[in-house]
């Protein structure tokens, strides 16, 4: 597995946490809870954005199919 199998996994793995999160703040009944898991997501989409820039830059590509 190279650096670029590796950014993929990754970045998956940050598309099926950010969907956990979300999941979780849809659900959630107290607003406190709601906002923690809203917070989270919204983590998770900034780190999705990041792996992708360094995927980008090192594969001269974008990721096609992760969404």
């Amino acid at each position: 597995m190279d650096v670029l199998d590796l950014l993929r996994v990754a970045i998956q793995t940050e598309i099926a946490t950010y969907e956990l999160y979300h999941r979780g703040a849809q659900g959630a009944t107290d607003e406190k809870l709601r906002a923690m898991f809203e917070q989270l997501a919204q983590e998770e989409l900034k780190h999705r954005e990041l792996l992708q820039n360094q995927y980008q830059l090192l594969a001269g590509d974008v990721i096609q199919g992760l969404d």
